[in-house]
């Protein structure tokens, strides 16, 4: 499978490197009784998740992370992307099945323009009309989904 991360600089968004890893990082974390952004908290996450990354062990111990965040991080052979609990800050993904690529990004537009996706999601956007916003992991696109609170995929 191929991966893009879509991000850019800004709206909290930081792109850090160390050692073996790259990724970007919004919000903080806490650790204990430490509050991290930016560089140390992305230090911290790359100490508390165990290589190679198991989904089930990433997700025990994202489960029990305290912060409001959101991350995609990616190594040279995989990529794994996280959002709280309460979904404080959104992260959206595309899944080709055609091209086995998956689109990460932290705005929707950007993936939608990228990619090019223009079919609506009907049940999204009754959804949106409703309430004010899409449930779930439902976007106003049909093939743009939006991470749920406290998910991480791998």
């Amino acid at each position: 499978m191929h991966w893009n991360l879509r991000f850019s600089a800004g709206h909290g968004w930081r792109e850090t490197t160390q050692s073996n890893l790259t990724g970007w990082f919004s919000g903080y974390l806490v650790v204990d009784g430490r509050t991290l952004e930016g560089d140390a908290a992305f230090a911290a996450l790359d100490q508390l998740l165990p290589r190679p990354w198991d989904l089930h062990r990433c997700g025990q111990i994202l489960r029990d992370l305290d912060g409001s965040f959101a991350f995609a991080l990616e190594s040279p052979d995989a990529v794994l992307a996280s959002v709280d609990w309460l979904r404080s800050i959104p992260l959206f993904y595309s899944h080709d099945e055609n091209s086995k690529t998956l689109e990460i990004s932290s705005n929707a537009n950007d993936t939608v323009t990228a990619i090019g996706l223009i079919e609506p999601d009907v049940s999204g956007s009754l959804s949106l009309a409703m309430s004010g916003y899409a449930s779930g992991d439902r976007t106003l696109y049909r093939d743009l989904k939006q991470m749920p609170a406290g998910v991480c995929m791998l």
